[in-house]
């Protein structure tokens, strides 16, 4: 079993970014409500704007750079046609993040595109 975070690719103002759901992610999205209302709000708009906000803070910050970005902003910045293109690999990385892959609750084909990174952090 590959317990690597899977990652998405995104560029955002300029700067190329790897979006991943991790814990810090999680906790920034907790701050903004219940992780559950976001799982079972049916992949809405405004949740997804909240993650793509707060996955784009975390890879700014891991990569040192000075950006930082609320889900209101992000929201000015994409259209439907972008939404529509992205939601499938965003979703499954939070889904990924958060199913137990001994439950089954992963769903393959949300996950399908993302892809997997190596963790390069020491410790």
């Amino acid at each position: 079993m590959d317990i690597r975070l899977k990652t998405v690719p995104y560029e955002y103002c300029g700067h190329k970014l790897n979006l991943r759901c991790n814990m810090n992610v999680l906790a920034d999205l907790q701050v903004e409500g219940s992780l559950d209302a976001l799982l079972d709000e049916n992949r809405c708009m405004r949740s997804f704007n909240m993650l793509m906000a707060a996955m784009i803070n975390d890879a700014a910050r891991a990569d040192g750079v000075d950006l930082h970005v609320t889900h209101r902003e992000f929201g000015r910045t994409i259209g439907w046609k972008d939404f529509a293109r992205l939601r499938s690999d965003i979703f499954g990385l939070l889904i990924s993040a958060v199913a137990d892959p001994d439950s089954g609750d992963e769903s393959e084909g949300e996950t399908k595109n993302a892809q997997t990174s190596e963790d390069t952090a020491t410790a």
